[in-house]
């Protein structure tokens, strides 16, 4: 929330101006009246590391793991993660506990909704205060949630974290690639060229989802273009990376592949391999 005159409570000139303390104060207050603001919690933290409180921001920043991470914002857990790992490389052990986390709700989310049919592709999530513990497995990514504990605490450490503007040209249609990309926070527009040779948007993906798997699998050249629609912030997985992770996790490609296959299945196959998979987790 910026000053209404644009003065010394302006959060920004503040930061400018290298007045971390001032800032610092001024978040504080603005978080007691909107505690659940994500956003805010996220600069404080920044600020805090600025002012040479790193141990400060670190905390802020390992609980917002821990609350998307039971939330189901899996992606979101990680992106922090990766933020806190900036700030404090050699900080490893928070990556076993977000892998355990994960893994241990989604046991009780099976757990409790027993053979309820759950949809292969969440629903978009777009207000980040408004996160309904009972509903955290529809905001989970389909990606993660099928690794093991063990093959997804590797895909986490392989993980890198990437920022773009809105308008930021992610990737281009028919450019080489071989990686693939999970939307943290955020939104992507994907577009592919009609036969007259125009882009058309075609998609629009979400917190949670994630493209670029054909040309991580098949090397082949990237299939459509992405932009990034609001300031975004992805997670990315490339082919070297993946290829180190399967010489210890040799089904972590096999999985990819398997999750890239389900969103080509009809509906039918769809609800089938759901109800195989809910059984195999609940067991």
């Amino acid at each position: 929330m910026l000053s209404w005159f644009g003065g010394e409570d302006d959060v920004g000139i503040l930061i400018n101006r290298k007045r971390y303390t001032k800032a610092a104060k001024v978040l504080r207050e603005q978080l007691a009246q909107r505690p659940d603001d994500v956003h805010l919690r996220q600069r404080l933290a920044d600020v805090l590391v600025l002012d040479g409180d790193p141990a400060g921001g670190l905390d802020i920043l390992d609980g917002m793991v821990d609350e998307f991470a039971e939330a189901g914002f899996d992606a979101k857990a990680i992106a922090i993660l990766k933020k806190m790992q900036r700030i404090e490389p050699e900080r490893r052990e928070i990556e076993k506990k977000l892998a355990g986390l994960i893994k241990r709700r989604d046991r009780e989310v099976w757990d409790r909704i027993g053979s309820m049919e759950i949809p292969e592709t969440p629903p978009d999530e777009t207000d980040d205060n408004a996160v309904d513990a009972n509903l955290s497995t529809f905001h989970r990514s389909p990606l993660f949630s099928t690794f093991s504990a063990e093959e997804l605490l590797a895909v986490i450490r392989g993980l890198s974290l990437l920022t773009f503007e809105a308008g930021e040209i992610i990737v281009s249609e028919n450019e080489p690639g071989d990686s693939l990309f999970v939307v943290a926070s955020g939104s992507v527009r994907i577009y592919a060229r009609d036969g007259a040779g125009h882009n058309n948007q075609v998609r629009m993906l979400e917190q949670g989802k994630f493209f670029g798997e054909i040309s991580l699998l098949s090397g082949k050249p990237r299939s459509a273009s992405v932009t990034a629609a609001t300031p975004t912030e992805l997670l990315e997985l490339d082919r070297k990376t993946l290829d180190n992770i399967a010489e210890q996790q040799p089904q972590v490609p096999k999985i990819i592949q398997e999750v890239f296959d389900r969103r080509t299945m009809s509906p039918e196959e769809l609800k089938a391999r759901g109800a195989i998979a809910g059984r195999n987790r609940g067991s």
